[in-house]
């Protein structure tokens, strides 16, 4: 049996997102690298003001003169000249030379092997080259030295939050997308930023789920473990490069892969439970979205693909009676003025062979597959949490059942946690009765087949819907991993 919410117990339990504050791990991680790194040169980490100094003006018209001779569509064209070719990596003058930040780069991308990146696309051996030309002060070095230093950056940032086609998130909420991730957003951000010193540590810094990842990689390498566990964490990984680095101070994780729901606040774990998701032909899609509110006593509005190609059908074989016995009604359509239909003026064979759409909806009662409560997120695949009648399916080791929405192992729990109720209040009198709440509450839908366990083991979970394939394909041609 699960801990409550109530239960010390369920504070810190095994498994995946056990530690949510991993982003100072992330900043440590890099610190260390830069500290420990004997390509810094001695006298390296000076001052970072930039000043006015003689042969500035030179500096910056070599830093023109060679991204002019870059494609008109370069990002980094438009980056420098928006900011009048000042350099954000390099200081010009007869003092001048690549700032402190800079290493801190060539440290960063040197170590992209722990994202499951080859180090190799971002050249750090040129890169070094290129920072050791330009202690000189020499324009056209620093000028070379600062394009290289951008180009990496850039490039380095780009990949780790962006994840490959098949292991995308479908983000439904505006409030929690990401905002696009490309070389100019990534240079802007850097300029803009207060510190550029404090940016460029953070650079490193994921999302808690990936940092967790992240670090099951690490202590898988360090065991020497197998090529096809490293491909699957990797896999993971990548699914979780989309997240918001954020994921807000209350939200919800499913893992569709476990079948498993969890809590949590001001980064803890405060709740979980098992669910229901969808069966292989109706998977539950990887995607983000916010509660906005409940719905008690619900309908339940089938999709339409349900009605074509099961109820359609099974009225053909055995007759319109079963619906009105099971609390179904159609309907005209999907307006609130909808009328209901008679059974017997329906072209069963047409909705069958999809020539007519049809809405079909179970009335609230005992036996709607909603059960008592549906919790919302706004989206247009008709995804959402809910209860349901039927608990004993919540012992089954595998419970792929559903149509594609979340099944609620003790929905009252949940949506009375997210209302923020106190101890006896109920819901209101009525069928289908919404309640907004509080605040809204992130759920992230994912799909992970490894986390990382208590031990630091690599936990797996089935890959129930065959997608772990489609991800390793992607990154099929990866130097980065050991043979």
């Amino acid at each position: 049996m699960r801990a409550s919410a109530a239960d010390p117990a369920s504070k810190a339990p095994p498994g995946l997102i056990r530690r949510l504050r991993l982003g100072e791990a992330a900043k440590g991680l890099v610190l260390a690298a830069v500290v420990a790194a004997p390509w810094i040169p001695s006298g390296a980490f000076h001052g970072t003001q930039a000043a006015t100094r003689p042969g500035e003006a030179r500096s910056l018209g070599a830093l023109q003169n060679l991204l002019e001779r870059r494609p008109a569509d370069d990002p980094l064209r438009a980056f420098y000249a928006a900011r009048d070719h000042r350099p954000l990596w390099v200081t010009g003058g007869a003092e001048g030379g690549p700032r402190p930040e800079a290493y801190e780069v060539l440290a960063l991308v040197r170590a992209a092997a722990r994202d499951g990146l080859d180090p190799g696309r971002y050249r750090p051996e040129a890169l070094t080259v290129r920072l050791q030309a330009a202690r000189g002060g020499a324009p056209a070095e620093l000028a070379r030295a600062e394009v290289a230093v951008s180009e990496a950056f850039a490039a380095y940032v780009v990949d780790l939050r962006t994840p490959p086609e098949p292991a995308r998130l479908a983000f439904m909420d505006s409030e929690l997308t990401p905002p696009a991730v490309g070389a100019l957003a990534v240079l802007d951000a850097a300029a803009r930023a207060p510190s550029l010193a404090a940016h460029v540590r953070a650079a490193a810094r994921m999302n808690p789920v990936y940092e967790e990842l992240r670090a099951a990689l690490a202590e898988h390498r360090a065991r020497s473990g197998g090529v096809a566990t490293e491909r699957l964490i990797l896999a993971n990984m990548d699914r979780a490069r989309g997240l918001p680095r954020a994921l807000g101070p209350r939200f919800i994780l499913v893992n569709a892969a476990s079948a498993e729901l969890r809590v949590y606040e001001d980064g803890e774990e405060v709740d979980r439970m098992p669910v229901i998701v969808g069966r292989p032909s109706a998977a539950t899609p990887p995607m983000a979205g916010v509660i906005r509110y409940a719905r008690f006593r619900p309908y339940w509005n089938l999709p339409e693909g349900m009605v074509r190609e099961e109820f359609a059908p099974r009225v053909l074989r055995e007759g319109p009676g079963f619906l009105a016995a099971a609390g179904f009604e159609a309907l005209s359509d999907w307006s609130p003025q909808a009328r209901v239909l008679d059974p017997a003026e329906i072209d069963w064979r047409a909705v069958a062979r999809g020539e007519r759409s049809l809405r079909l909806r179970q009335s609230p009662g005992p036996g709607n597959i909603l059960g008592n409560v549906k919790l919302m997120l706004p989206n247009h695949l008709g995804i959402y949490l809910h209860d349901t009648p039927d608990k004993a399916s919540f012992r089954r080791s595998r419970r792929t059942l559903s149509a594609g929405c979340i099944r609620l192992a003790d929905a009252d729990r949940l949506t009375r946690r997210l209302l923020e109720w106190e101890e006896g209040e109920r819901p209101p009198e009525g069928l289908n009765q919404r309640v907004d709440l509080p605040r809204g509450v992130p759920v992230y839908i994912l799909y992970l087949t490894a986390e990382r366990g208590e031990g630091g083991e690599v936990l797996r979970h089935p890959d129930l819907y065959g997608r772990d394939s489609q991800v390793i394909a992607a990154r099929a041609g990866d130097q980065n991993l050991r043979t």
